[in-house]
C-alpha cells in the first residue's frame, strides 16, 4: 500500500482532509497529534505542527 504523510501548521489546513479521511489511529508524539487512516486505498498521516515551528 502507498503511503502520503502531510503536514499542515494549523488545524484549518488539516480539517478538512481529516473529514475526508477514515481515521483508524489517532497518536500525539512530541506534542503533536497525529492521525492515521486511509483515503482512496492510500495509507495517509496527517499531522500538525503549529506555526513557526
Amino acid at each position: 500500500m502507498n503511503r502520503i504523510g502531510i503536514i499542515g501548521a494549523m488545524q484549518i489546513e488539516i480539517d478538512l482532509l481529516l473529514k475526508k479521511l477514515v481515521i483508524q489511529e489517532e497518536q500525539t508524539i512530541a506534542g503533536m497529534p497525529f492521525y492515521i487512516g486511509e483515503f482512496m486505498g492510500t495509507e495517509v498521516i496527517i499531522t500538525r505542527s503549529g506555526v513557526g515551528k
